[in-house]
């Protein structure tokens, strides 16, 4: 996730500020990212790569990306039209410290809120990938890979399923409250930061 959304924020921020020619180009690799299913993307990379860490790594960096390029986007689209912006512009800030000065620290925030939803699903695509075989490879832990053990003694033995997949749950579950709540607080308070 944090490569996803270490590129995907640059890419985004850069794209949304400086509009044009880069961002019609990002906007069309990052529809293209959108509409193919990221599942599939991965079950191709491990294809390629084999299952494993590292393309578990690549998978869910490539599928975050084009979502982290569309949030930083957004709110670079959203605060460059704002006073203190034009401000730094007619001060005769660089393009620069326009971008780091005055529009990371206001597209951050929204873009850490949407993260932490998004670890949620990642955290579920890597947990199926590891049910299927195509993820983390025992004996490297894994939720899926717990159930995907436990679920030949399910008859004799039903927590060995049941409790990876409740604290699975919990765990999706309580990220998306979080980032939920964080986004809720954001949107509440739309001035700068």
């Amino acid at each position: 996730m944090m490569i996803g959304l270490a590129a995907g924020t640059a890419v985004g921020v850069l794209a949304g500020y400086t509009r044009g020619k880069f961002d019609a180009f990002v906007g069309v690799i990052t529809d293209a990212g959108l509409a193919f299913p990221g599942l599939v993307l991965i079950v191709g990379i491990a294809a390629v790569l084999g299952p494993g860490m590292q393309t578990l790594i690549i998978g869910l960096g490539a599928v975050s990306f084009p979502v982290f390029v569309r949030v930083a986007r957004a709110n670079t689209l959203r605060f460059s039209a704002r006073e203190f912006v034009h401000a730094a512009h007619l001060t005769g800030a660089r393009t620069g410290r326009i971008i780091t000065r005055e529009l990371l620290p206001n597209v951050i925030p929204p873009v850490f809120a949407y993260a932490i939803i998004l670890m949620a699903t990642l955290i579920t695509a890597e947990a199926s990938l590891s049910f299927l075989g195509l993820g983390l490879q025992p004996p490297t832990p894994s939720w899926g890979n717990m159930i995907a053990e436990g679920q030949y003694e399910l008859a004799s033995f039903p927590h060995l399923v049941f409790v990876p997949a409740a604290i699975l749950a919990l765990t999706v579950f309580s990220l998306n409250v979080i980032g939920d709540v964080i986004v809720r607080k954001f949107n509440a308070g739309d001035s700068k930061i």
